[in-house]
Formats: C-alpha cells, sequence, structure tokens
C-alpha cells in the first residue's frame, strides 16, 4: 500500500508560497506559524511570518521593518516577484542597517 503527502510538495517560499510570499485572504490560507497580511501594500494580501533579522527568514526572503519585523520575497527586479501588482522594492533591513530589495504593492 502506498501512501502519498502532497503537502511537501508545494513550495512554501515564493509568489505561491504558503509559508512565505503566497496570496490569501487570511490566515487560514497560509501554513502554520505564517500569518496574512492585507494592507494596502500587499494586494490580495501575503503570507508571511514575524522574524527580527534575515536568518529567521525561510528560503529567498528578508526580514525588514514593518509590523514587528516581518519576511518577504527578495527580489532583484519587478519580474522576480511573479505576483500581478507586485513590485520590487527597497525597504529597512531589521536585525541589520541598511535596506534589502523585497517584493510589496505597486
Amino acid at each position: 500500500m502506498v501512501f502519498l503527502s502532497f503537502a511537501g510538495c508545494a513550495p512554501h517560499v515564493g509568489p505561491d508560497g504558503a509559508v512565505i510570499g503566497g496570496p490569501c485572504v487570511d490566515d487560514l490560507d497560509c501554513a502554520a506559524g505564517s500569518f496574512c497580511l492585507t494592507a494596502r501594500d500587499y494586494p490580495g494580501g501575503t503570507c508571511t511570518t514575524n522574524c527580527d533579522d534575515d536568518g529567521e527568514c525561510r528560503g529567498d526572503s528578508a526580514c525588514i521593518e514593518s509590523r514587528a519585523g516581518v519576511c518577504l520575497l527578495r527580489c532583484d527586479e519587478d519580474l522576480d516577484c511573479g505576483r500581478e501588482g507586485y513590485v520590487c522594492r527597497s525597504r529597512t533591513s531589521r536585525g541589520v542597517a541598511g535596506q534589502s530589495m523585497v517584493c510589496v504593492g505597486g
């Protein structure tokens, strides 16, 4: 008998990520331990986690100063964001001096 688990197949971080970066309406759309940001800067919502520095963010995401620190998808250009309404912009990093390029609503 073979049991298949598809939970591990879905990307956790990225434009469809249930941990960081995916669209959401409320926290139930995100993975356990993540929550849904629905403010104006996040059209269609985005799943995220809290953080104090980049080391607490999974995959290719960065910790920025927003709320109590949140992980957002890193990017080099708008196309990296992979979601309609999102652009690549510089935001203040949390835990280190400087800026990080991350995907936010534009």
